[in-house]
Parts: structure tokens; C-alpha cells; sequence
């Protein structure tokens, strides 16, 4: 609710509304991809997620066709700790045939239609070390 998000906006975590034009979703039937909008979970934002977001991971958003809540936030934490990966031990900037060898990208749902909050998640591909 919004109460929620003006003490994230207090404890420095959010900026302000009228500066990231931010809104709770609260009674929205389901989030859709036909907005511009970013849809977050709080908690992510309490765990140091910022925006902008890195330009690789908005690359896979758009590559996979899907949103950010879409990933649960193990996911998350996979695509941030490759881009760390390349950036401070390999020397390189994040590269999507490296990703995409290592990862592939799996549905909770029959269809294959991500329409879950959390609804993909990233898998090691066989023959990878887990």
C-alpha cells in the first residue's frame, strides 16, 4: 500500500513519488506487459535493488519477453551474480551467448506463458555443474 512505500521513501530506500513517478499496485487483477511500468516487490527494494537497472538484465527482460516480477528473486540473484562475474573476474561486460549457455530459462506454467508472479525461473542447462 502506499503507506508502506512513503516509510521506504523515509528510510531513504525509495525516492520520493513525485520524483520516480512510483505507484502501488494494490487491487490490480494482474500485472501486465502492455504498460511502460516497472512493477517490484518492496522487499526487493529493502534488499538494495536500485533503478535503473543494468542494461544486460534489461536485455534478457526483452530477449525472454517477460517482466521482472516474473522472476522470483533467486533468479534475480543469478543474473546479478553473472554480471559481477564478467564484470570483476573475467574482465569483460556481461555477454548473452555466455549466459545463455550456462542458464536457460523455465516455466512454472503449463502453457509456457508466464502469467504468475514468479511464474520462470533461471536452471543451470545440463551437463553444467550445480
Amino acid at each position: 500500500m502506499e503507506a508502506g512505500l512513503n516509510n521506504l521513501v523515509i528510510d531513504s530506500v525509495l525516492l520520493d513519488k513525485t520524483t520516480a513517478r512510483w505507484c502501488h499496485a494494490a487491487g490490480e487483477p494482474f500485472l501486465t506487459h502492455d504498460t511502460w511500468d516497472l512493477v517490484v516487490f518492496e522487499d526487493i527494494y529493502v534488499q538494495g535493488f536500485g533503478i535503473p537497472t543494468h542494461p544486460f538484465l534489461r536485455g534478457l527482460l526483452q530477449y525472454y519477453q517477460i517482466a521482472l516480477c516474473h522472476l522470483n528473486p533467486n533468479s534475480i540473484l543469478h543474473i546479478t551474480i553473472f554480471i559481477n562475474l564478467c564484470k570483476a573476474f573475467l574482465g569483460i561486460s556481461p555477454h548473452f551467448n555466455l549466459f545463455h549457455h550456462l542458464f536457460c530459462l523455465k516455466t512454472f506454467s503449463s502453457k509456457g506463458s508466464p502469467k504468475v508472479v514468479g511464474g520462470v525461473y533461471l536452471q543451470l542447462r545440463d551437463g553444467m555443474v550445480k
